[in-house]
Protein backbone atom coordinates (compact mmCIF):
# COMPACT_ATOMS: atom_id res chain seq x y z
CA UNK A 1 0.00 0.00 0.00
CA UNK A 2 1.44 3.33 -1.11
CA UNK A 3 0.39 6.48 0.75
CA UNK A 4 1.27 9.84 -0.77
CA UNK A 5 0.43 13.50 -0.33
CA UNK A 6 -1.61 14.95 -3.20
CA UNK A 7 -2.43 18.40 -4.48
CA UNK A 8 -5.73 18.80 -6.33
CA UNK A 9 -5.10 21.01 -9.36
CA UNK A 10 -8.60 20.91 -10.82
CA UNK A 11 -11.50 18.51 -11.35
CA UNK A 12 -9.52 16.10 -13.54
CA UNK A 13 -5.90 16.66 -12.56
CA UNK A 14 -4.20 15.70 -9.30
CA UNK A 15 -0.54 16.15 -8.48
CA UNK A 16 1.04 13.47 -6.28
CA UNK A 17 4.44 12.88 -4.74
CA UNK A 18 6.31 9.60 -5.03
CA UNK A 19 9.89 8.91 -3.94
CA UNK A 20 11.28 12.35 -4.64
CA UNK A 21 9.31 12.94 -7.82
CA UNK A 22 6.12 14.81 -8.66
CA UNK A 23 3.56 13.46 -11.11
CA UNK A 24 0.16 14.60 -12.35
CA UNK A 25 -2.58 12.09 -13.00
CA UNK A 26 -5.42 13.00 -15.34
CA UNK A 27 -8.39 10.99 -14.11
CA UNK A 28 -10.41 11.67 -17.28
CA UNK A 29 -7.79 10.38 -19.72
CA UNK A 30 -6.08 7.89 -17.35
CA UNK A 31 -2.67 9.40 -18.03
CA UNK A 32 0.34 10.19 -15.83
CA UNK A 33 2.93 12.85 -16.58
CA UNK A 34 6.11 13.66 -14.68
CA UNK A 35 6.39 17.24 -13.46
CA UNK A 36 9.59 19.27 -13.76
CA UNK A 37 9.02 20.88 -10.35
CA UNK A 38 7.18 20.02 -7.16
CA UNK A 39 4.60 22.52 -5.91
CA UNK A 40 5.45 24.19 -2.59
CA UNK A 41 2.53 22.77 -0.60
CA UNK A 42 3.05 19.25 -1.93
CA UNK A 43 6.75 19.47 -1.05
CA UNK A 44 5.88 20.55 2.49
CA UNK A 45 3.46 17.63 2.91
CA UNK A 46 6.00 15.18 1.47
CA UNK A 47 8.73 16.49 3.77
CA UNK A 48 6.41 16.07 6.75
CA UNK A 49 5.60 12.49 5.80
CA UNK A 50 9.30 11.68 5.61
CA UNK A 51 10.27 13.41 8.87
CA UNK A 52 7.32 12.93 11.22
CA UNK A 53 5.74 9.68 12.38
CA UNK A 54 2.25 9.11 10.97
CA UNK A 55 -0.11 6.58 12.57
CA UNK A 56 -3.87 6.06 12.39
CA UNK A 57 -4.20 7.89 15.70
CA UNK A 58 -1.66 10.70 15.54
CA UNK A 59 1.19 12.58 13.90
CA UNK A 60 4.27 12.65 16.11
CA UNK A 61 7.26 14.99 15.94
CA UNK A 62 10.16 13.77 18.03
CA UNK A 63 12.15 16.79 19.20
CA UNK A 64 15.08 15.58 21.21
CA UNK A 65 13.82 13.95 24.38
CA UNK A 66 10.36 15.47 23.98
CA UNK A 67 7.65 14.89 21.45
CA UNK A 68 4.96 17.04 19.91
CA UNK A 69 1.79 15.12 19.10
CA UNK A 70 -1.30 15.89 17.05
CA UNK A 71 -4.20 13.57 17.93
CA UNK A 72 -6.21 12.95 14.78
CA UNK A 73 -9.55 12.03 16.34
CA UNK A 74 -9.60 14.86 18.88
CA UNK A 75 -7.69 17.40 16.81
CA UNK A 76 -5.46 18.40 19.73
CA UNK A 77 -1.79 19.28 20.04
CA UNK A 78 0.16 17.79 22.92
CA UNK A 79 3.63 18.48 24.26
CA UNK A 80 4.43 15.14 25.82
CA UNK A 81 1.13 14.32 27.55
CA UNK A 82 0.10 17.94 28.16
CA UNK A 83 -2.43 19.60 25.86
CA UNK A 84 -1.28 22.79 24.17
CA UNK A 85 -4.03 25.39 24.43
CA UNK A 86 -2.20 28.17 22.60
CA UNK A 87 -3.74 28.63 19.14
CA UNK A 88 -0.33 29.24 17.57
CA UNK A 89 1.72 26.08 18.02
CA UNK A 90 4.95 27.55 16.67
CA UNK A 91 4.86 30.57 18.99
CA UNK A 92 4.12 28.32 21.96
CA UNK A 93 7.02 25.97 21.17
CA UNK A 94 9.44 28.87 20.80
CA UNK A 95 8.19 30.59 23.98
CA UNK A 96 8.52 27.36 25.96
CA UNK A 97 12.06 26.79 24.69
CA UNK A 98 11.11 23.57 22.92
CA UNK A 99 12.41 24.87 19.59
CA UNK A 100 14.73 27.66 18.50
CA UNK A 101 13.68 30.48 16.18
CA UNK A 102 15.43 28.88 13.21
CA UNK A 103 13.40 25.69 13.76
CA UNK A 104 10.11 27.52 13.23
CA UNK A 105 9.78 26.24 9.60
CA UNK A 106 9.80 22.66 10.94
CA UNK A 107 6.95 23.52 13.28
CA UNK A 108 5.05 25.18 10.45
CA UNK A 109 5.50 22.05 8.32
CA UNK A 110 4.07 20.00 11.20
CA UNK A 111 1.07 22.32 11.48
CA UNK A 112 0.57 22.27 7.71
CA UNK A 113 0.49 18.47 7.75
CA UNK A 114 -2.12 18.41 10.52
CA UNK A 115 -4.25 20.89 8.58
CA UNK A 116 -4.06 18.83 5.38
CA UNK A 117 -4.60 15.28 6.58
CA UNK A 118 -7.17 14.71 3.82
CA UNK A 119 -4.39 15.30 1.30
CA UNK A 120 -2.62 12.09 2.35
CA UNK A 121 -4.24 9.34 0.31
CA UNK A 122 -3.67 5.72 -0.63
CA UNK A 123 -2.51 5.42 -4.22
CA UNK A 124 -4.28 2.18 -5.06
CA UNK A 125 -3.17 2.48 -8.71
CA UNK A 126 0.51 2.31 -7.69
CA UNK A 127 2.64 -0.68 -6.73
CA UNK A 128 6.15 -0.06 -5.44
CA UNK A 129 8.94 -2.60 -5.81
CA UNK A 130 12.28 -2.09 -4.03
CA UNK A 131 14.56 -4.96 -4.97
CA UNK A 132 17.83 -5.70 -6.74
CA UNK A 133 19.09 -2.12 -6.21
CA UNK A 134 16.09 -0.76 -8.11
CA UNK A 135 13.21 1.35 -6.82
CA UNK A 136 10.31 0.89 -9.21
CA UNK A 137 6.84 2.43 -9.10
CA UNK A 138 4.27 0.85 -11.41
CA UNK A 139 1.24 3.03 -12.11
CA UNK A 140 -1.84 1.44 -13.61
CA UNK A 141 -4.71 3.59 -14.90
CA UNK A 142 -7.34 2.15 -17.19
CA UNK A 143 -5.46 0.33 -19.94
CA UNK A 144 -2.31 2.40 -19.42
CA UNK A 145 0.76 1.34 -17.43
CA UNK A 146 3.52 3.77 -16.47
CA UNK A 147 6.84 2.95 -14.84
CA UNK A 148 9.13 5.15 -12.75
CA UNK A 149 12.45 3.47 -12.03
CA UNK A 150 15.58 4.51 -10.17
CA UNK A 151 18.69 2.36 -10.24
CA UNK A 152 20.16 3.25 -6.87
CA UNK A 153 23.68 2.08 -7.68
CA UNK A 154 24.14 3.69 -11.09
CA UNK A 155 21.86 6.64 -10.20
CA UNK A 156 20.00 6.15 -13.47
CA UNK A 157 16.37 7.30 -13.56
CA UNK A 158 13.74 6.83 -16.22
CA UNK A 159 9.99 7.29 -16.49
CA UNK A 160 7.95 5.96 -19.37
CA UNK A 161 4.62 4.59 -20.54
CA UNK A 162 4.85 0.87 -21.25
CA UNK A 163 3.62 -0.28 -24.64
CA UNK A 164 1.32 -2.72 -22.83
CA UNK A 165 0.97 -4.62 -19.56
CA UNK A 166 2.95 -7.60 -20.83
CA UNK A 167 5.91 -5.34 -21.64
CA UNK A 168 5.65 -3.72 -18.21
CA UNK A 169 5.64 -7.14 -16.55
CA UNK A 170 8.75 -8.23 -18.43
CA UNK A 171 10.58 -4.97 -17.65
CA UNK A 172 9.87 -5.08 -13.92
CA UNK A 173 10.81 -8.76 -13.69
CA UNK A 174 14.08 -8.10 -15.54
CA UNK A 175 15.07 -5.16 -13.32
CA UNK A 176 13.91 -6.44 -9.93
CA UNK A 177 13.34 -10.22 -10.21
CA UNK A 178 9.89 -9.56 -8.71
CA UNK A 179 6.75 -10.96 -10.36
CA UNK A 180 3.96 -8.33 -10.57
CA UNK A 181 1.56 -10.55 -12.49
CA UNK A 182 -1.15 -10.22 -9.84
CA UNK A 183 -1.06 -6.41 -9.94
CA UNK A 184 -1.32 -6.31 -13.76
CA UNK A 185 -3.51 -9.39 -14.12
CA UNK A 186 -6.59 -7.79 -15.72
CA UNK A 187 -4.46 -6.12 -18.43
CA UNK A 188 -2.27 -9.07 -19.41
CA UNK A 189 -2.71 -11.08 -22.60
CA UNK A 190 -1.77 -14.53 -23.85
CA UNK A 191 0.36 -16.80 -21.69
CA UNK A 192 0.83 -14.06 -19.11
CA UNK A 193 -2.96 -13.82 -18.71
CA UNK A 194 -3.22 -17.60 -18.35
CA UNK A 195 -0.50 -17.51 -15.70
CA UNK A 196 -2.38 -14.76 -13.87
CA UNK A 197 -5.52 -16.94 -13.78
CA UNK A 198 -3.49 -19.84 -12.40
CA UNK A 199 -1.96 -17.67 -9.69
CA UNK A 200 -5.43 -16.39 -8.77
CA UNK A 201 -6.76 -19.95 -8.51
CA UNK A 202 -3.80 -20.92 -6.30
CA UNK A 203 -4.43 -17.95 -4.02
CA UNK A 204 -8.12 -18.79 -3.68
CA UNK A 205 -7.34 -22.40 -2.78
CA UNK A 206 -4.68 -21.29 -0.28
CA UNK A 207 -7.27 -19.06 1.39
CA UNK A 208 -9.57 -22.06 1.67
CA UNK A 209 -6.78 -24.12 3.22
CA UNK A 210 -6.10 -21.38 5.81
CA UNK A 211 -9.81 -21.21 6.62
CA UNK A 212 -10.16 -24.98 6.99
CA UNK A 213 -7.09 -25.17 9.21
CA UNK A 214 -8.60 -22.50 11.44
CA UNK A 215 -11.81 -24.51 11.66
CA UNK A 216 -9.89 -27.65 12.47
CA UNK A 217 -8.10 -25.73 15.21
CA UNK A 218 -11.47 -24.88 16.75
CA UNK A 219 -12.52 -28.53 16.59
CA UNK A 220 -9.33 -29.49 18.41
CA UNK A 221 -10.78 -27.86 21.51
CA UNK A 222 -13.96 -29.93 21.30
CA UNK A 223 -14.60 -33.38 22.73
CA UNK A 224 -13.02 -35.77 20.22
CA UNK A 225 -14.90 -38.70 21.72
CA UNK A 226 -18.10 -37.34 20.14
CA UNK A 227 -18.59 -39.14 16.84
CA UNK A 228 -19.89 -36.05 15.01
CA UNK A 229 -16.82 -34.07 16.04
CA UNK A 230 -14.51 -36.83 14.85
CA UNK A 231 -16.32 -37.09 11.51
CA UNK A 232 -16.17 -33.35 11.00
CA UNK A 233 -12.45 -33.34 11.77
CA UNK A 234 -11.81 -36.18 9.32
CA UNK A 235 -13.84 -34.40 6.65
CA UNK A 236 -11.92 -31.14 7.07
CA UNK A 237 -8.60 -33.00 7.06
CA UNK A 238 -9.57 -34.63 3.76
CA UNK A 239 -10.58 -31.32 2.21
CA UNK A 240 -7.30 -29.72 3.28
CA UNK A 241 -5.37 -32.56 1.64
CA UNK A 242 -7.43 -32.24 -1.55
CA UNK A 243 -6.89 -28.50 -1.88
CA UNK A 244 -3.18 -28.81 -1.09
CA UNK A 245 -2.81 -31.41 -3.86
CA UNK A 246 -4.67 -29.12 -6.27
CA UNK A 247 -2.37 -26.25 -5.33
CA UNK A 248 0.65 -28.51 -5.95
CA UNK A 249 -0.68 -29.46 -9.39
CA UNK A 250 -1.41 -25.85 -10.35
CA UNK A 251 1.99 -24.70 -9.14
CA UNK A 252 3.64 -27.31 -11.33
CA UNK A 253 2.07 -25.70 -14.42
CA UNK A 254 3.64 -22.30 -13.81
Amino acid sequence: MTISPVNIINENNVEFYLHGKSFTVNTEENTVTENETISENLMSLAWAQENFQFTNEAIVWYKGATKVVYTIEEGKYLLGNTEILDENLTNFLMASGTIRYEEAPISEAFVNATNNLNNYVTLDFVKTIHENENLVDIMKLGDNVYISRMNETAKIYNFFKASNANAALEYVTEKTNVDVTEFLSELLEGEAADRAETLKAIEEKQDLVYFLKDQRGLLAEANRSIEAIKLADDLIEGEIARFENEIKDLTATL
